[in-house]
C-alpha cells in the first residue's frame, strides 16, 4: 500500500505544469524582445553613423575637387577666350592644377556645372576638362565626368571689391569663390550642409 502511494507521487511530479510552461514562455518572450531591441538600436546607430560619414566624405569631395582647381586658377588674356565666368550653378575657368590620375598639362579649362530638375530631389555635379597650351586647345573636345550625384543644393558666389556677387563677368579673377550646398541623406533626414571659401591667386598666366 505504501509502495503504491510512492509510485503515484513520483508519477504526478514528472513533467511541467501549465503554469510553469506559461511562465517559461513569458520569460523567453521578454528575453527575445530585449535582444531584438538591442539589435535594432545598434543597427540604427550603425546606419546613422555610416550615413553621417558618407555625407561628410561627399561634402569634402566637392570642396576638395573645386578647391584644388580654383587655387590653381589663372587669367588668360585673350578676348576670344572666356578666362573666368561664374553663375550660381556653373563656373568656368583656367587652372594649372593637376587632377588625380591625369597627366600634367600647361593649362586646363574646367567647367563645373550643377544640374537638377524641378522634379528631382537631388542633383548632379558634373565637370568638363580640356587641356590647353597657352591659348591653344590640345584636344578637340572636353572630357566629361560626374563628380557627385547626391547633392541636394549647390551654389557659387564670387567675392570682389568688398562684396559677394551672384555672377562673375569681368576682365580679371575674383578674389574668392564661395561654394555652399547640401549633401542629401538617404534616410529622409535633413542633409549635411557645407560651405567653403577658396581664395584665388590674382595674377594672369602671362605673369607667371
Amino acid at each position: 500500500m505504501k509502495a503504491g502511494c510512492r509510485g503515484h507521487r513520483l508519477k504526478a511530479s514528472a513533467g511541467f505544469t501549465l503554469v510553469e510552461l506559461l511562465l517559461a514562455l513569458v520569460i523567453t518572450s521578454i528575453a527575445v524582445t530585449s535582444i531584438y531591441g538591442i539589435f535594432h538600436t545598434s543597427l540604427r546607430a550603425y546606419h546613422s553613423t555610416s550615413e553621417s560619414l558618407r555625407m561628410d566624405f561627399e561634402s569634402g569631395l566637392v570642396a576638395a575637387a573645386l578647391g584644388r582647381d580654383l587655387r590653381g586658377a589663372v587669367f588668360v588674356e585673350d578676348e576670344e577666350i572666356v578666362a573666368f565666368a561664374g553663375e550660381a550653378l556653373e563656373i568656368e575657368f583656367f587652372t594649372t592644377a593637376v587632377a588625380p590620375g591625369e597627366r600634367r598639362w600647361p593649362l586646363r579649362r574646367v567647367v563645373y556645372r550643377f544640374e537638377k530638375s524641378a522634379e528631382q530631389a537631388t542633383g548632379t555635379l558634373r565637370a568638363e576638362t580640356q587641356p590647353y597650351a597657352g591659348r591653344v586647345p590640345l584636344q578637340p573636345e572636353s572630357t566629361r565626368q560626374t563628380v557627385l550625384t547626391s547633392i541636394g543644393e549647390l551654389r557659387f558666389r564670387y567675392y570682389s571689391d568688398n562684396r559677394w556677387q551672384e555672377e562673375w563677368r569681368s576682365g580679371r579673377l575674383p578674389q574668392a569663390v564661395e561654394i555652399s550646398g547640401t549633401v542629401a541623406a538617404d534616410d529622409g533626414r535633413a542633409g549635411r550642409e557645407f560651405t567653403t571659401v577658396v581664395d584665388l591667386p590674382c595674377f594672369s598666366a602671362d605673369q607667371r
